[in-house]
């Protein structure tokens, strides 16, 4: 499998063993590239699939901390006192987040995961269809022989 996966990506393609064409020189650079977070990315994904329902025109999300600053909401007394018992919650499940982001497969891996998937479909398929093949010849063999058999038995 690591062979045909070779084989894709720098024989039949040449797509991991050439370099991307230059960038014009005389194109004018763009703003730089910032990053979204995956939490940033949700909300706007929400925000558009809600942005065609009736009655919630112009709809704005707020973060916790922004509807906690906000004139009469919340209670900071109250708050500061949970804040003791769970003071780095926030930023150990970023990080637990931010992990399991990380050890993502990358795109060979991927692929390489596609090719083995497609391989053992391809197998049952062909098991599959020999099996019925098989059942199919037993059944012809068995037809045949039922003939010469009735054919064999001498007529009075």
């Amino acid at each position: 499998i690591d062979s045909l996966v070779n084989f894709l990506c720098n024989d039949l393609t040449k797509a991991c063993s050439t370099k991307p064409p230059p960038v014009p020189k005389d194109r004018t650079p763009g703003e730089p590239f910032v990053p979204k977070s995956s939490k940033e990315a949700e909300m706007e994904k929400i925000l558009k699939s809600m942005e065609g329902m009736p009655g919630a025109p112009g709809m704005k999300m707020y973060s916790r901390e922004d509807l906690m600053n906000m004139q009469n909401f919340g209670d900071e007394d109250a708050d500061e006192e949970d804040d003791d018992n769970e003071a780095h919650f926030p930023s150990k499940l970023g990080n637990v987040l931010r992990e399991k982001e990380s050890t993502k497969s990358d795109w060979k891996q991927r692929i390489k995961r596609g090719i083995l998937d497609s391989g053992e479909a391809l197998r049952r398929h062909a098991n599959r269809v020999s099996y019925r093949i098989r059942q199919w010849w037993r059944g012809k063999k068995a037809g045949l022989k039922k003939k010469n058999s009735k054919s064999s038995k001498p007529e009075l």
